[in-house]
């Protein structure tokens, strides 16, 4: 599936599978990726890099500050850029959904995904 000419990945959950990164060709692309936490499903994380396995190595670690609360982390979705500064603008766009809005993406249920995007809260 591709979406304004760049790849799109989505990594669908499954609770008795480890998820399997080998799909994803890592070479020269940067992602864009949201991780959901296994300790409190209420928290999500947006983040990017051009190394996931490492990446997501580090969250579960307990390297990164942002996170290091609710680890462990599973990788639940993922866009991926050729060039950095395009991953960079949609992952402050990402930061700045509604977390409806985000678990639309995530689903991949365009229908809501439009939905939530056209209302407003006046």
């Amino acid at each position: 599936m591709s979406q304004s000419g760049f790849g799109l990945h989505i990594i669908t959950e499954h609770r008795n599978r480890k998820l399997s990164l080998e799909k994803l060709d890592y070479i020269g692309m940067t992602y864009v990726y949201i991780l959901r936490s296994l300790t409190s499903q209420n928290q999500l994380y947006v983040g990017v890099s051009d190394n996931l396995p490492q990446r997501l190595n580090d969250h579960n670690q307990g390297k990164c500050r942002h996170t290091y609360k609710f680890k462990p982390w599973r990788l639940i979705y993922t866009e991926e850029f050729v060039l950095r500064a395009d991953a960079f603008k949609r992952e402050q766009q990402l930061k700045c959904w509604s977390r409806g809005k985000k678990e639309a993406l995530i689903a991949g249920d365009r229908s809501m995904l439009k939905y939530l995007s056209r209302r407003r809260k006046f």
